[in-house]
């Protein structure tokens, strides 16, 4: 399969299936008129080209499928924890994880979670596993990806300047809701984290110390 057609679809899945509480959360902030759906529609294709130009700036050979599929198969329990306990990922929720003892994190584990797991984590990652993406040289692939913001870059902004008087008003009114997108949310929640943590010379051991797995 072509990497960027691949990539492309693979960009859908989380904007579609792993989502539910930050589309509940605009629903809850914006009325059902025809202006607020198609703001709402535009979101969404805005996280689709967002999330398929930062996959193809990353899709080298060796590299791109077990990248995808980690962000699958984490989005899929954070998914969960948004779904069923209406949570937002920050940092600071990742920094309870952090410090959430073996015991305590058993106790978050139930059959729902592993059926999140399952069909919205392992069987679309045994998916991308499975497919033979096209080889091309490293020029090529340079190109390709030049192409793709080429055209990503102008279309996020056709998407967005229709509305970008909800854009600042949705930023400026609801920060909050950046927490709610997944992957995004815990992917910046945990680097934000990590580099906080490693600049934090008095937090680092005992964060370390910590985790669940010592």
């Amino acid at each position: 399969m072509n990497k960027i057609k691949f990539s492309l679809i693979i960009s859908m899945f989380p904007v579609l299936f792993t989502n539910k509480s930050f589309r509940l959360e605009l629903y809850k902030i914006y009325n059902s008129s025809r202006q607020n759906i198609f703001f709402i529609i535009s979101i969404f294709l805005f996280l689709v080209v967002f999330i398929n130009l930062c996959l193809t700036l990353i899709s080298f050979k060796y590299i791109f499928k077990p990248t995808v599929i980690f962000i699958l198969v984490t989005a899929s329990p954070a998914a969960y924890f948004m779904n069923s306990s209406g949570i937002m990922i920050d940092r600071s929720m990742i920094r309870n994880v952090m410090e959430t003892d073996i015991k305590k994190a058993k106790g978050l584990f139930n059959p729902t979670i592993f059926f999140y797991l399952t069909f919205l984590g392992i069987i679309i990652s045994l998916f991308v596993w499975s497919q033979r993406l096209e080889d091309k040289t490293f020029v090529r692939e340079v190109l390709n990806k030049i192409l793709v913001i080429g055209i990503s870059l102008p279309l996020l902004v056709a998407i967005v300047f229709p509305f970008y008087r909800n854009y600042l008003s949705l930023g400026k009114n609801y920060k909050y809701i950046r927490h709610l997108i997944n992957p995004v949310n815990y992917i910046y929640a945990v680097s934000s984290y990590t580099k906080k943590t490693l600049t934090d010379k008095n937090a680092l051991i005992p964060s370390l110390v910590r985790m669940p797995f010592f």
